[in-house]
């Protein structure tokens, strides 16, 4: 991963949120789920780029060679890229549709990007994720404390910088969290690194509690139970560090709900106020899968196409919240059933090769932080929208390559079968034709967020009317125009 990328990356998952404050502080049409999408188009037009220019260089095989045995997963690849561009073409708007694709791609090549870096940067990774995740909750704590100070606490919406919806920074640290721990062993040798690291990941519990994150504690406690039932005893050095990070941040909420407002005088009525249990949203819910499953049965090959779960409009949302009905809906059921299976194939196999670590194997305590943050992510894609907003999209990208480069370093001594130049040469095609498609759509993506900026500076209250009726996809309001 050259040092640009490295820098676009880090800079997405550290600074992104707090440029948005100085950003929204002016006139501003656009919404911050906007400029976070147009800046995650940037990010993974310079990944693809990246990994072409390291495909053509001495780098090639490291670089284009994802798997020891890569040859049996060739056909694979060829069948999922043909479903792809079929459900694409027969989108009833192909553009918005090869959008879609371009993001999901993006994933994945931030993902290659990542798994095959060198050591040294993947460090430096883990530490871009403690900066993001950590400190920000920190400093997002601090302020919230020195609101209370001067007697004007901060509004639920206003909680969290750069995030107008709460419940897209909790599907964050879905990802984030794992990491974060993670990420404070790989910095074990510096005891102020890991310790703030720890105080990061105390803010985070802290936040997610006092916001309401049902959804996200729900999916981390998921996937922590079943590290616990897969891997017994050699998952409680994951299970106590997490059991002490609850109770501190549990103790923190408490603090800033109930025992600094009272020290403080300060009215608990505007203080961060975990949102109750109604039966509307899980209603919501319902509906929105039984729309998806009904665009599932009436398209079941290839689907309505990528993105156009939001070219059906309904009173509730343009994502059904639940990511394996939303593939089942656009992408059709053969392409959705093949991403389960294989997931779940990966996320198995990869639990029997921790069973079979010793105790003491370095490799152990981060590879089981791995598999619980991939779990969790998959847990909380049974019901919400973490694989459609920009924020937690590039995180949990972050997280798999990171756990694809575990898996690679495991099997590092595994014979490598030779790699010809005539076998690198289709996937370096492949990230050509990427770099020419993300560039495209990030001239498009550029334009349209251009003519919102205009728009609004025509007419302002209007605009920012339609803004607050969020109903995000690619754009904050995701319907097609």
């Amino acid at each position: 991963m050259p040092l640009f990328t490295l820098t676009l990356l880090a800079g997405f998952l550290t600074l992104m949120p707090w440029a948005l404050l100085l950003v929204l502080s002016v006139p501003w049409g656009n919404h911050e789920h906007d400029s976070q999408r147009l800046v995650q188009v940037a990010l993974y037009v310079g990944v693809a780029m990246s990994l072409a220019l390291r495909a053509m260089g001495r780098d090639a095989p490291r670089c284009l060679c994802l798997s020891p045995r890569w040859d049996r997963y060739r056909w694979v690849a060829v069948v999922t890229a043909a479903l792809v561009l079929l459900s694409v073409s027969t989108a009833h708007r192909p553009a918005w549709a090869l959008l879609e694709a371009v993001l999901w791609g993006g994933m994945c090549l931030q993902a290659w990007s990542l798994a095959t870096a060198s050591p040294r940067q993947q460090v430096w990774v883990w530490a871009a994720v403690l900066a993001g995740a950590g400190l920000f909750s920190f400093t997002t704590v601090l302020s919230t404390v020195g609101g209370m100070v001067q007697g004007i606490p901060p509004l639920v919406v206003d909680a969290i910088p750069g995030y107008s919806n709460i419940r897209h920074w909790n599907h964050v640290q879905v990802a984030a969290i794992p990491l974060m721990i993670g990420a404070t062993w790989h910095w074990r040798a510096l005891r102020v690194v890991r310790w703030l690291g720890w105080l990061g990941v105390v803010s985070c519990v802290a936040l997610v509690w006092t916001t309401g994150g049902r959804a996200a504690s729900i999916a981390l406690l998921g996937g922590a139970v079943l590290l616990g039932l897969l891997l017994g005893r050699k998952a409680w050095s994951v299970w106590w560090r997490w059991s002490l990070c609850v109770l501190g941040g549990v103790g923190l909420g408490m603090a800033l709900l109930h025992w600094l407002p009272r020290l403080l005088g300060v009215p608990s009525e505007r203080l961060l106020l975990v949102r109750p249990i109604t039966p509307s949203s899980e209603s919501a819910r319902l509906d929105l899968w039984s729309r998806a499953l009904h665009m599932a049965m009436e398209h079941p090959v290839l689907g309505v196409g990528p993105m156009h779960f939001a070219n059906h409009p309904n009173p509730i949302a343009t994502h059904p919240h639940n990511v394996y009905a939303q593939l089942a809906a656009e992408w059709g059921l053969p392409l959705a059933l093949g991403v389960v299976c294989g997931a779940v194939y990966a996320v198995w196999t990869m639990a029997q090769r921790l069973r079979q670590l010793p105790a003491n194997h370095p490799a152990l305590y981060p590879g089981m932080v791995l598999w619980w943050g991939c779990a969790s992510v998959m847990l909380d894609g049974l019901f919400s929208g973490n694989f459609v907003m920009p924020m937690s999209q590039v995180w949990i990208a972050t997280l798999f390559g990171l756990t694809w480069a575990w898996w690679r370093s495991i099997h590092a001594a595994a014979p490598a079968q030779a790699v010809t130049a005539p076998q690198l040469t289709p996937m370096r095609w492949v990230l050509v034709l990427w770099c020419v498609l993300g560039f495209a759509a990030f001239v498009w993506t550029l334009s349209m967020f251009m003519e919102r900026q205009a728009a609004y500076q025509h007419a302002p209250e209007a605009w920012r009317g339609l803004v607050l009726e969020q109903a995000p996809r690619f754009w904050t309001v995701g319907w097609f125009e």
